[in-house]
């Protein structure tokens, strides 16, 4: 994740290129960023699955990142800084906001630049976004009745 913005940065790039020129042909190079881009998405993927299933990743990587943050919170800050606040979850509600936050600033600008250069068929690719939108708004309910529904 250290280099998602960076790769989501290129991805875009690239996208430009494509919208330029309809006739681009992209590079080797290009073909394999775009497959490694691909595995990267797949690695993202919990959104795409039905919302128990959804909901159980960001349980787990939720515990994950918070574990990573006390074990780096515990190194020597002076010399490694400070670890990363996002992974710090005190509460339901920032919980809610980390995982609207990944949603938004992560996950979505990736999809819609893939789908861009790609040409997802459209009903598949709404039916993700359909699929964002709800979590979405389940995210927000969570964070503000502070109730869950698994």
């Amino acid at each position: 994740m250290a280099k998602h913005g960076t790769l989501v940065k290129k991805l875009k790039a690239l996208r430009e290129k494509y919208n330029a020129d309809n006739g681009y042909v992209p590079s080797k190079k290009e073909r394999i960023f775009m497959a490694a881009m691909i595995v990267h998405a797949c690695d993202l993927s919990n959104l795409i699955f039905d919302y128990d299933h959804s909901f159980k990743w960001c349980i787990r990587i939720t515990q994950e990142f918070h574990d990573q943050y006390q074990a780096e919170e515990k190194l020597n800050q002076e010399k490694y800084g400070a670890p990363p606040t996002f992974l710090k979850y005190s509460d339901a509600k920032s919980f809610c906001k980390g995982q609207i936050g990944f949603m938004d600033n992560v996950i979505l600008p990736m999809w819609q630049a893939l789908y861009d250069i790609l040409k997802f068929d459209k009903v598949k690719c709404g039916k993700c976004l359909s699929k964002y939108y709800i979590f979405t708004m389940l995210w927000y309910f969570h964070m503000k009745f502070r109730k869950f529904l698994s």
